[in-house]
């Protein structure tokens, strides 16, 4: 009887193996954190206040990959999004992928700014820490400014609240634009 039990309990056992590793074949453990799409509010250029800001901005829950799609709003694209600093530390952010119909050069750049601390309801800029000095990139590669991809680095302390404003110009007449965003 022993015996006859412990033979069922292995080929259950077995069974349940063959499952495992059947399932991990189908659907195997990726590394790589999935993309997000995050789609822009039209917005008016260069907004000064954080009143005038808030309602038009894209919250970006977290540090992580996006895909920033926009839509056409007064002859350019543009648009903000907002972070707030899960924890202090020296983030990285990377802009890449700028795409829009057509094959004509688009470029543009972020504009990163964060709410005084002084009481105020403006908004102050901030330099991110990159070669060339802005966070600007394009479509195409050409000459020393208008790159594919740019990366910057800001210090941020834990709860502080930035804005990315978005500009980006195309010659095309399409409607859609999408890029890539990194934060980390």
């Amino acid at each position: 009887m022993k015996k006859r039990n412990w033979f069922s309990v292995t080929k259950v056992l077995s069974f349940i193996m063959a499952l495992v590793i059947s399932l991990a074949f189908i659907n195997p453990i990726s590394a790589e954190a999935k993309t997000k799409t995050i789609k822009l509010k039209k917005a008016n250029s260069y907004l000064s206040y954080v009143e005038d800001i808030e309602p038009v901005s894209t919250l970006i829950p977290k540090t992580g990959k996006y895909k920033i799609v926009q839509n056409k709003s007064n002859g350019i694209f543009h648009g903000y999004l907002k972070f707030v600093a899960p924890k202090t530390k020296t983030y990285t952010i990377t802009l890449s992928n700028l795409k829009c119909k057509g094959k004509e050069l688009v470029y543009g750049g972020v504009n990163i700014s964060t709410p005084k601390n002084d009481g105020s309801d403006s908004v102050m800029s901030i330099v991110p820490k990159t070669k060339g000095g802005i966070m600007s990139f394009s479509s195409k590669q050409k000459g020393g400014s208008l790159v594919k991809k740019r990366k910057g680095t800001i210090k941020l302390t834990a709860g502080q609240v930035i804005y990315l404003e978005y500009n980006i110009i195309v010659k095309t007449k399409g409607k859609k634009l999408t890029s890539n965003l990194q934060i980390k």
